[in-house]
């Protein structure tokens, strides 16, 4: 579209031209995320059942040859565990008083005890082998963790380079397209906009049943591509 923008004592005519771009890219990176929890009704025990839960985690990854030092804490949570308990209701069964065979009225929260959580990332090259190894080495760990798999790819600013540039040059396409087809020729570029880059993931989940048996069945992920896209608005100055 043409337009009149207003520069110092200038009035120049102007074309308007919006640029968009999407690209679709291999992941080159998998971030494993680890959810391990501790349960006791002390504070103290809860807090060491995790920590050794956590240790163990990070031995069977050494022992499957990834360096235990790339195991990083995202997030650490210690909560209160609680049950409302009716008056009447066997706190441990939670039935009802089987004297009277029915429920009284009001009731209590009962303190069970305290659920330590550690949420830790493990950032690793897509390697299929590799990922088979530490799948393996989490099936049967004693840290028994919840497991996540998402893919990422770890130079995002290299790839904003390359659907900016793309998405610009889209953009000076179509603004030759537009000049050529009203009769008039594009001058310099007044300026140019640009959004932020959206690179949509993909991810698959995996998950350890705590009373499962050990097993180092891997299982069979490939990573579907990434789409990434940016959008810029770029003014070209026209004449006749």
């Amino acid at each position: 579209m043409t337009d009149q923008i207003q520069e110092g004592t200038d009035r120049r005519r102007v074309l308007t031209v919006q640029g968009r771009a999407e690209l679709s890219v291999e992941p080159d990176t998998a971030v494993l995320r680890f959810v391990v929890r501790g349960f006791d009704p002390s504070y103290d025990a809860a807090i060491n059942e995790l920590n050794g839960r956590v240790g163990s985690l990070r031995r069977d990854l050494e022992a499957a040859g990834i360096d235990r030092t790339r195991l990083k804490t995202a997030r650490f949570d210690v909560q209160a565990r609680t049950r409302w308990v009716e008056h009447g209701e066997d706190e441990a069964t939670g039935g009802s008083d089987r004297r009277s065979g029915r429920r009284s009225r009001g009731g209590e929260k009962v303190f069970l005890g305290y659920v330590a959580e550690h949420g830790l990332e493990l950032r690793l090259p897509v390697d299929q082998d590799l990922l088979n190894r530490e799948f393996g080495a989490v099936a049967t760990s004693a840290s028994e963790p919840r497991v996540s798999v998402y893919f990422n790819v770890e130079d995002r600013d290299a790839l904003r380079q390359r659907v900016l540039r793309a998405a610009v040059e889209d953009a000076r396409r179509s603004a030759r397209t537009m000049a050529d087809a009203a009769g008039v020729a594009l001058g310099e570029i007044v300026r140019i906009e640009y959004g932020v880059l959206e690179v949509r993931m993909t991810s698959a989940s995996v998950m350890h049943e705590m009373d499962a048996a050990p097993s180092r069945a891997a299982p069979d992920i490939e990573p579907a591509a990434l789409g990434a896209e940016d959008q810029v608005t770029a003014v070209w100055e026209i004449s006749r």
